[in-house]
């Protein structure tokens, strides 16, 4: 940089992605006084704050104008309607959404590649799967549901180089994953592809329902809306110049990505003083107090008993139903929301481990604040409202679960199944507080 300045050269910097970090101190500190630019670039897609006069404001209509991204982003196309009743969609249903809306969007890209060979255009779009958040202390199983169905189905893999895999604890196949001719043509990721991570030949994504409310990040949208050949811009052909977005979510936000900052953390340590001794001790940990064990079990029962659940449940006409969003045409982010502008399509649970899913869901949800949502806990959640029909109904979970999952998921059952649960929390709470408190000694 000494050298650039003493020849004369003018310095441009081009920060990109400025909102991520570069406004820190030390990023200041290294611009300010190594860099020293001549002009300073700051380019982002979410500005915030700053001089408005130094401000240069890029329209979206302009970059679809000038052919670099796609002109429309298309949620659910298919989906159309309140209900989702009869055709192939129906009878799909029964495997699951998740596996639905993948088979969609798996078609999906096909059908672009298709239409590259067709127009004689070397390009192999790429889907994007996005797998939802892990849930802490619970097992997830859906990126080994989804590799194995990719295998099976469609023969794609990690060993054939089809399938790439962009997670924090595990990568493959991503060298020249970029390249428009790539021959990967599925790619699973979290959310770790959001930020700095640029291939224009993605063309479709699939978001999976997540545990929680769920939020679109314009960032990882935003990797599909890049068109693979800018020099030649737009195609005049629907399919190539639209993006595709496939999710059995409803409820979404969309928001910027946010930053992570640094974490500091101080550590204190007792230096040793021989002239100076006291006996350490604690309390023993009573890990009850924030997991359930069986005791839980026995505060549903008692609380179901008082409350008198067996007369209020509602046996017959249950069905339980998921919603998602219907096919539109999304022309900006930027003007558009997902809570007001889409309309709903809904359907009936039919998938077995769907409906496990959302007993789990459930469970977990209704966990909180004061326990954590983990296996362990959920599964004493469960194992409650299990022995509580099989006590007053005589329905037995290993031949009626799906049954019993219906009934309390349904809407005329859901509410007292909540109420219950929280009776049966402060009776279980009631239970760990009269156990004695045990002080153990630290030893030397």
């Amino acid at each position: 940089m000494h050298n650039t300045k003493q020849i004369g050269s003018k310095v441009i910097l081009i920060i990109d992605e400025y909102h991520h970090g570069a406004a820190t101190d030390i990023s200041l500190t290294l611009v300010d006084e190594v860099i020293k630019p001549n002009l300073s670039i700051q380019m982002t897609a979410t500005p915030k704050g700053g001089d408005p006069n130094a401000i240069v404001q890029v329209r979206h209509s302009q970059v679809v104008e000038e052919g670099m991204i796609k002109k429309n982003i298309i949620p659910n196309e298919g989906f159309k309607g309140r209900k989702l009743i009869g055709g192939q969609l129906e009878t799909n249903i029964k495997g699951g959404t998740d596996i639905l809306f993948l088979e969609k969007s798996i078609k999906k890209r096909k059908e672009i590649h298709e239409a590259f060979i067709k127009k004689g255009i070397d390009v192999n779009p790429l889907l994007l799967v996005q797998l939802p958040d892990d849930k802490k202390g619970q097992k997830n199983d859906l990126r080994e549901k989804i590799e194995d169905y990719l295998n099976d189905e469609y023969d794609i893999s990690v060993s054939n180089g089809k399938l790439g895999v962009y997670l924090s604890e595990d990568k493959k196949k991503l060298q020249n994953i970029q390249d428009n001719n790539n021959e990967v043509e599925v790619l699973i990721f979290k959310q770790a592809i959001a930020l700095g991570w640029d291939c224009p030949r993605a063309h479709v994504i699939t978001f999976f329902r997540e545990w929680k409310k769920s939020t679109f990040s314009k960032q990882t949208i935003g990797r599909i809306l890049r068109m693979p050949e800018p020099e030649n811009g737009h195609y005049d052909d629907d399919l190539l110049d639209n993006a595709f977005i496939f999710a059995n979510q409803k409820g979404i936000k969309v928001e910027e990505d946010i930053s992570k900052g640094y974490i500091s953390i101080q550590q204190s340590n007792r230096k040793h003083n021989p002239k100076f001794s006291m006996h350490s001790v604690y309390t023993k940990r009573q890990r009850e107090k924030t997991r359930l064990n069986k005791d839980y079990v026995l505060s549903f029962l008692k609380a179901s008993e008082t409350s008198g659940l067996k007369t209020k449940v509602k046996l017959k006409g249950n069905k339980v139903t998921t919603s998602f969003l219907s096919e539109n045409k999304i022309e900006s982010l930027d003007k558009f929301s997902f809570e007001r502008d889409i309309n709903e399509t809904s359907v009936d649970i039919k998938n077995i481990e769907e409906m496990e899913s959302y007993f789990n869901n459930f469970s977990a949800s209704s966990l909180a604040p004061e326990f954590y949502a983990e296996d362990r806990s959920i599964n004493q959640v469960k194992k409650a409202i299990y022995q509580f029909f099989l006590n007053e109904f005589q329905i037995n979970f290993e031949q009626d679960q799906f049954q019993i999952m219906e009934i309390v998921l349904s809407e005329k059952n859901i509410k007292q199944f909540r109420n219950i649960i929280e009776d049966a929390k402060a009776l279980y709470q009631d239970i760990q507080e009269k156990k004695d408190n045990i002080l153990e000694a630290v030893s030397d």
